[in-house]
């Protein structure tokens, strides 16, 4: 095997980055009928058309083989796509890059429309994209029918020099049907646009399904792992375990980041969404003897939603397009010994469509904070909308039964300001469809100001909203700090008020509480809409 020092490949890297496109580009596909295992060898490809080092072709292994097989490397490549599909649950392509670098410049592909397909890459160095042209990646794809149990492995160090994409187990089915399933691993480093063990991507999706629309995509599975060596996770739209379809098919996404990851800095641009749409499962953390553990670590990690530029939606467990089974959206978050900088839209933690059987289970913990801050104001909590357990926010006429949501606040916050706030409003039938939500600030809290300017609501339905906090273990205490200021509406715009208000079957009990000791009460109430 040729071995050539890391400094010449990397500059090969650039080289290649840098040079243009070269006429003749075309579709390579691998017979492996030469007399060895290398890309050069005109015979293991069809037509004994091997492909150019800088001809920008695209490479394609999608050979149904009965046996595990190796494919080598000759000097470096730069391809427009790469592609890995076969049908074998046993037999791997191994791509070793036998100590050279390999540049994808548009799509690296393992099991695009395809099930079982099993692919590594060794011994050498990926490169995605380039300065003029962003690359995607996808394991695990289906715009259709069901494609499952796709694996690619990446075992050397990856340069990220331009990634738009990155799907591990994404369905884009338009109808109802169909699954998609994928696992990405990276064995060893990753470097994006320059900086060490950094990942940037405009959209991550595991588990997932690229659009929003009801009943669409759903029963996608992916699980996404990455080195713990990462310190630094950078995406403009991360869904992890998102998208529900008709007929039970719920998706599962995991990040699977490490117990030891010396992650420092997460941050999501645009959308935050954890079990979200439906999905049932969205989790990072690590995966054990005994399951998988939802986590983030305690180093010191900065995490980031939303920036200067646009407000970002959190969503986890958002239980949506309900078709009639129990079950449940389930995704969790906590942060300790770390900080929070949020730039906020909407925030739905625990919500629902008209549920009866299932719901949303979401937790989000920023109460072991120790820095917080909201639109650069330290210690404030600000956002558009607060939905914690009950209807979804896009949904307003959704009974949203059957979800609870919590959301824990360091006891250092002393602003929350929101423009709807809603607390445990949903049900369905009865109070054992209800809806719970949990705002949680801690026995010592510093908060002094509470605003919501346009809708104030707490247990509505058969639902119950509770504010204050949790002694360890034991049951949550209704409380807000003395010399608080409680601000419902504005002088511009009379708000909604509504508490322990039940608008469905009679008999049913809603539950709400709010008690204000030694503070002050300003309000703009619509006349008609306040009901306590």
């Amino acid at each position: 095997m040729k071995s050539w020092p890391h400094a010449w490949v990397m500059g090969a890297v650039v080289a290649g980055i840098m040079a243009g496109g070269v006429a003749n580009a075309g579709t390579k596909a691998w017979t492996g009928l030469g007399a060895d295992d290398y890309w050069n060898t005109a015979l293991n490809w069809t037509n004994s058309n091997a492909p150019n080092p800088d001809g920008g072709d695209t490479v394609r292994f999608t050979n149904a083989w009965t046996a595990d097989f190796v494919n080598r490397l000759d000097t470096n490549y730069t391809l427009t796509s790469l592609i890995y599909s076969n049908s074998s649950l046993v037999n791997t392509h191994t791509t070793d890059l036998n100590g050279f670098a390999l540049t994808v410049t548009n799509q690296l592909n393992a099991g695009y429309m395809q099930s079982n397909t099993l692919a590594v890459m060794t011994n050498g160095t990926l490169v995605l994209g380039t300065n003029n042209s962003s690359a995607s990646v996808y394991v695990g794809y289906a715009t259709a029918g069901t494609f499952l149990s796709n694996s690619l492995t990446i075992a050397g160090p990856v340069v990220v020099s331009n990634l738009n994409l990155l799907y591990v187990g994404v369905n884009n089915n338009g109808s109802p049907g169909g699954k998609a399933g994928g696992q990405l691993t990276f064995g060893t480093s990753i470097n994006s646009m320059g900086a060490p063990n950094s990942l940037v991507v405009g959209s991550l999706l595991v588990g997932a399904d690229p659009s929003a629309a009801a009943n669409h995509g759903g029963g996608a599975l992916g699980t996404l792992v990455l080195p713990p060596t990462l310190t630094n996770l950078q995406v403009g739209t991360l869904r992890v375990g998102y998208s529900f379809c008709w007929g039970g098919y719920a998706s599962i996404g995991l990040v699977d980041i490490g117990s030891n990851s010396a992650l420092q800095s997460l941050t999501v641009s645009n959308e935050f969404s954890l079990a979200a749409n439906g999905g049932r499962l969205g989790q990072i953390g690590y995966l054990s003897s005994t399951g998988f553990v939802n986590f983030l670590p305690t180093n010191g990690l900065t995490l980031t939603i939303g920036s200067t530029q646009a407000a970002a939606n959190i969503m986890i467990a958002d239980m949506a397009f309900y078709a009639g089974s129990s079950l449940e959206s389930t995704g969790r978050l906590s942060l300790v010994n770390g900080s929070f900088v949020g730039f906020l839209n909407n925030v739905g933690i625990g919500t629902s469509d008209d549920t009866a059987n299932g719901g949303g289970r979401g937790l989000l913990d920023l109460s072991g904070c120790t820095n917080f801050v909201c639109n650069t104001r330290s210690d404030c909590f600000v956002a558009n909308s607060l939905i914690l357990g009950g209807g979804r926010l896009t949904s307003p006429s959704a009974r949203g039964g059957n979800s609870q949501g919590t959301l824990l606040l360091p006891a250092s916050v002393t602003n929350l300001e929101v423009g709807t706030l809603r607390l445990g409003c949903g049900g369905f039938w009865n109070e054992a469809n209800a809806s719970i939500g949990y705002l949680g600030f801690g026995t010592n809290s510093q908060l002094q100001s509470l605003t919501a300017s346009n809708e104030f609501s707490l247990g509505t339905r058969s639902g119950v909203g509770r504010i204050g906090y949790t002694n360890a273990g034991g049951p949550f205490v209704d409380f807000l700090p003395t010399n608080l200021t409680l601000k419902v509406g504005s002088s511009n715009s009379p708000a909604v008020m509504n508490i322990g208000y039940c608008d469905i079957n009679a008999g049913v009990v809603a539950s709400g509480r709010v008690v204000l000791a030694k503070g002050a009460f300003i309000a703009n109430l619509a006349s008609n809409n306040v009901l306590v």
